[in-house]
């Protein structure tokens, strides 16, 4: 599904015939909730020099959230922006902070990647094409209250498949409720 065919639903759906604030709602429905849950996986390895913090772009242009760091395949602590006295990697930012790892370290990054954004240049979304009804879900949901329920429905059955297929470990498991 393309961003025309999503614009041209949400139109449909809603009886609205702005096209920006359509856009607008598929813009917002992409930022704040199809983003955060994709958890789309990619990783890279960096060689650790004199410096102690890097600009995050000199890493890699499309990190959304750190997963994971790995020093010789041991994984080092993901510290908090207040823990400046602890051992490991530490996000501020558009900076990230080696701790204590040392000059000549190779680390291996996992993390969750920036989609793209939808537009005339990129108009297929990158998540599976399963989902992407979402993206006008959403943005119904968003001009017209009365989808919400429907949309968020669908929307914590894509986090849940997006948690089950990302798992750090490998193997996919069921959440057992608490009885």
């Amino acid at each position: 599904m393309e961003l025309t065919e999503i614009r041209d639903l949400v139109i449909r759906k809603t009886g609205k015939n702005d096209i920006d604030d359509v856009d607008d709602a598929i813009s917002l429905v992409h930022k704040t909730y199809i983003q955060p849950a994709a958890r789309i996986i990619k990783s890279f390895t960096y060689t650790t020099g004199q410096a102690e913090e890097i600009d995050l772009t000199d890493l890699a242009q499309d990190i959304y959230k750190i997963v994971q760091v790995d020093c010789n395949g041991v994984p080092l602590s993901l510290l908090n922006l207040n823990e400046t006295d602890k051992f490991g990697v530490r996000r501020d930012g558009d900076k990230i902070y080696f701790q204590g790892v040392g000059s000549g370290k190779k680390l291996t990054f996992r993390y969750q990647a920036k989609l793209k954004e939808l537009n005339k240049d990129n108009p297929v979304p990158e998540i599976d094409e399963d989902w992407h009804d979402l993206y006008w879900l959403g943005a119904v949901a968003i001009l017209d209250l009365n989808w919400y329920a429907l949309f968020q429905e669908r929307l914590a059955k894509f986090k849940y498949e997006m948690f089950r297929k990302n798992r750090p470990r490998g193997g996919r498991v069921r959440v057992k409720p608490w009885c």
